[in-house]
């Protein structure tokens, strides 16, 4: 076995750095990606959404109606220091609700619950409210540190009518779920 020394040979290590580079960062197609799943014994797996209806998930909740609830991240990982304005994406850290109105098995409609939801959103739990068996609207939790947030629907119209923290005060910068 011949060892290379990487350091003699500048532009060779260049070249197989990018080349791993480019093959851990690529691309594929939702349903490429659907191939390589392995479920167990009895269970299948089909696409149920993708982009552009959602975008980097952080959390999820399923609600009484069969809607898919989900945290997007947009943001994630970027410690808030380093926002100047430029960087940070803005209104992209988002709630999103994904319905499948047709039943066919695919997501169809998505409706933003809200959105300008940083730092990123690592957490979700869902709460309807319901009152004489009527569903009057919803209050969302949401992990949103240095706050554990409360988001309400207070209308029924899924879009987020009130913002307010539950409990605050978590430290850390990136703090994944603290």
């Amino acid at each position: 076995m011949q060892v290379i020394n990487l350091s003699t040979r500048p532009f060779l290590g260049c070249a197989i750095v990018l080349t791993f580079l480019r093959l851990a960062t690529a691309q594929q197609s939702p349903e490429a990606s659907l191939g390589y799943l392995q479920p167990a014994e009895g269970v299948s797996v089909s696409l149920w959404a993708h982009e552009p209806m959602l975008c980097n998930p952080t959390a999820m909740d399923i609600d009484s109606q069969g809607r898919v609830w989900i945290t997007e991240g947009k943001n994630y990982r970027m410690k808030l220091k380093e926002f100047d304005g430029l960087d940070r994406i803005d209104g992209a850290d988002k709630i999103r609700i994904l319905e499948d109105t047709d039943h066919d098995g695919r997501a169809d409609r998505v409706i933003d619950f809200a959105d300008n939801i940083f730092p990123v959103p690592l957490g979700l739990a869902i709460e309807e409210i319901w009152s004489d068996g009527v569903r009057k609207g919803t209050r969302v939790y949401v992990g949103n540190s240095p706050d554990l947030l409360v988001l309400e629907d207070t209308d029924g119209d899924d879009r987020a009518d009130r913002r307010y923290p539950l409990l605050s005060g978590f430290h850390g910068i990136d703090s994944d779920h603290g």
